[in-house]
């Protein structure tokens, strides 16, 4: 291997850089599962441990540079022996820990297992298990690795109170009631996340973070609180084009993200253009859009388009006012209520 070339450095930097590579070295062989490797980093062919090392790169001149030289031996791989785990685990939760002895001894592996092991017991309702770095113990006459999760599974919880902080225009009775989970509910990451992705999905909120609490209630339920930054509630857009056809072309939008704090949408757009070689005078359109989400029902939003589109093209009429009021459900082939002319 080499080492990346870096700028000359006095003598102590050369032996601290080279001190640091050894270890780097070192942890990358432990981590992939040669315990009994070697690295050898030698400066000038001189050890690092060498008392007189400093004096003689003092006396070398500048150039030519001093030579570093790293040999690796990476001795034998160790496998994984014992695997245990230690503290109260449901038997369809130590399934998932997924590591199996004589495998390679290999740390991203076990720290992988670790993890795997805290999301299940969290997908089960276990909201405060903890497992600290896993017990390792080298048997190095065997070549084997011995691996220990100590875990504390901690209480199965449901939901407790939900509370949400951030809030500012938007009605809380609005979120609460578009929530899709509840107090009393089995807690459950999952749907926590999918909670708050719909939540953000509403377009009034710049970021959503669903935060449970340390510890359980009176009740023994888990507290949960969302925690939302409101998005600025007027955006404005100007846009400006040119084509040989319908020439220079100009437009603005204007938009209101929570007309009535319920996270109701309201758009108005207008442009015009002219000097166009397929016009034969100036065209103008503009349109009005609102959303209101969950009209009369969950998930069923209600949409109106009110528009005028007026150009003077050649061989073409003019165009006309359209309006296009829509309620439709989210999600699916739903019956759509319609009303177009």
């Amino acid at each position: 291997m080499s080492l990346a070339p870096k700028d000359p450095v006095g003598p102590f930097a050369l032996v601290g850089r080279a001190s640091e590579d050894w270890d780097r070295c070192l942890s990358v062989l432990h981590g992939l599962g040669f315990y009994k490797g070697e690295v050898d980093v030698q400066i000038g062919g001189r050890q690092l441990d060498d008392a007189t090392l400093l004096d003689y790169l003092a006396g070398l001149p500048a150039k030519p540079p001093v030579p570093v030289t790293v040999a690796i031996r990476q001795g034998p791989l160790f496998r994984l022996g014992k695997v245990a785990i230690e503290g109260a685990v449901p038997a369809q939760v130590r399934a998932k820990l997924d590591l199996r002895s004589e495998a390679p001894a290999v740390a991203a592996n076990v720290l992988a297992a670790r993890e795997r092991l805290l999301k299940a017991l969290w997908d089960e309702g276990y909201a405060l298990a903890v497992s600290g770095q896993p017990l390792a113990i080298l048997e190095e006459d065997a070549n084997l690795l011995d691996v220990t999760f100590k875990v504390d599974a901690g209480p199965r919880v449901d939901i407790g109170p939900i509370a949400f902080e951030g809030l500012e225009r938007v009605n809380e009775s609005f979120v609460r009631e578009r929530l899709r989970v509840h107090s009393g509910e089995r807690y459950d990451p999952k749907a926590i996340e999918k909670a708050r992705q719909d939540l953000a999905s509403l377009g009034v909120f710049s970021s959503v973070i669903a935060v449970g609490a340390e510890q359980v209630d009176a009740e023994g339920r888990l507290p949960l609180t969302f925690v939302v930054r409101e998005r600025k509630r007027h955006a404005v857009s100007l846009s400006a084009a040119y084509a040989a056809d319908q020439g220079a072309s100009f437009s603005t939008t204007c938009q209101d993200r929570n007309l009535l704090s319920n996270a109701e949408q309201l758009k108005l757009s207008i442009g015009f253009s002219a000097a166009g070689t397929a016009q034969t005078g100036p065209g103008y359109w503009g349109s009005l859009q609102f959303l209101k989400p969950d009209f009369l029902q969950r998930g069923q939003n209600l949409r109106s388009r009110a528009g005028l589109d007026r150009g003077y093209y050649r061989g073409q009429g003019t165009g006309r006012p359209h309006q296009a009021p829509e309620a439709r459900r989210d999600g699916g082939n739903q019956p759509r209520l319609r009303d177009r002319h």
